[in-house]
């Protein structure tokens, strides 16, 4: 059975694309090993949406024309973004791979993971937890950074977080070569944590520019960055206190025990089987594709766009590796904050430790 996939392959969004799809065929996999779809194997069909929001819109035009019941992706802010438009009210139903949208509730449009506008807070309660109550934040100007800073601006707001300043707030264009400027007027504001926020080799310009000013404090970045092939790129100039906000399955050694541990067995097995490593584009790709495929085995493979919307729309005690889905709590997405944790990237081992409870407390 075909399940269009849109992620990038090539340009700048491909280092989540191309783990995206690798994770997709994993999933094909375990699936097809356990009778697929009503005996039907599952083949995901990987189109190369080249990391541009107009040419997303332009392959999403031609998958429309087709008139599947599915399809998973974008897997990045900008062009799922561009493709919303086109399918939010009457489908087909699209599985955005990325947590950078907000869709609207009762769409057809489904976003992975957990919104960046959830994870906002969880930095925070962190940093406030730490008494970390100087911030600094740097946003890449693109949709990915704008996504955040706006869910960073909301969180502010709460009570919890009074006595929590901002003290210097930069931004960049991801094209930059440099951001020694910004960087140099965050340090004299004097923070004690920063957030660096972008995705790619916009966060690894954020990286140089702390580094090369000499700022030596914790600093969170975007958890789209952690993919460990990217980040031994930036190993030589990376905060000794590097944070992400992230669900726990991107360290392996998140939960124990329980339902969602169950769930994470096959999960981690599968990598291991491929000989390699899990991060956030796996983690992404995961459990919305298992979440198709179980509506479309429940539903038949012929099922239309308005009932896999349906079925999933109702679903609330739905166990992923990234936690227990609730959709009815959560339209569109089925997690939030509290299926956060905080994470900390160790340059010297390439790895990641949980460091948090969920929500970022500590």
């Amino acid at each position: 059975m075909r399940i269009d996939a849109l992620l990038a392959q090539t340009g700048g969004a491909a280092f989540l694309g191309s783990e995206e799809a690798a994770t997709l065929k994993l999933v094909a996999s375990v699936v097809n090993k356990q009778g697929g779809i009503h005996g039907r194997p599952v083949e995901f069909v990987v189109t190369d949406e080249q990391s541009s929001p107009q040419t997303a819109v332009g392959l999403m035009g031609q998958i429309i024309a087709r008139k599947p019941a599915v399809v998973l992706g974008t897997g990045f802010t900008a062009t799922c973004k561009a493709i919303m438009p086109l399918v939010e009210e009457k489908g087909p139903f699209t599985y955005c791979i990325t947590p950078g949208v907000q869709p609207k509730p009762g769409s057809f449009v489904f976003s992975a993971n957990i919104s960046t506008h959830d994870l906002a807070p969880v930095n925070l309660r962190f940093f406030h937890q730490k008494g970390w109550n100087r911030v600094a934040i740097i946003t890449s100007t693109d949709a990915t950074g704008q996504d955040f800073e706006e869910g960073f601006n909301e969180s502010l707001s709460r009570p919890e977080f009074k006595g929590l300043t901002i003290v210097a707030r930069e931004h960049f264009n991801t094209t930059d070569i440099s951001v020694s400027a910004q960087m140099a007027r965050i340090k004299s504001a004097n923070p004690q944590v920063v957030v660096l926020w972008s995705t790619g080799s916009g966060f690894g310009t954020l990286l140089r520019g702390y580094h090369d000013v000499g700022l030596d404090i914790p600093a969170a970045g975007g958890n789209g960055n952690l993919i460990y092939a990217q980040l031994e790129q930036f190993k030589a100039f990376a905060p000794k206190d590097l944070y992400f906000a992230a669900p726990p399955a991107v360290a392996e050694r998140g939960a124990t025990s329980g339902p969602v541990a169950e769930a994470q067995k096959p999960y981690y097995a599968a990598f291991r089987a491929a000989r390699t490593r899990t991060d956030i584009p796996s983690t992404m790709a995961w459990d919305p594709a298992m979440l198709l495929i179980e509506a479309l085995q429940k539903l038949g493979p012929d099922a239309s766009a308005e009932q896999v919307r349906a079925y999933l729309s109702g679903l609330h005690h739905w166990v992923g590796v990234n936690g227990v889905y609730d959709f009815q709590k959560y339209p569109q997405r089925g997690l939030g904050e509290e299926n956060a944790v905080m994470l900390r990237y160790d340059a010297t081992i390439d790895d990641v430790s949980t460091v948090s409870k969920p929500g970022g407390r500590l």
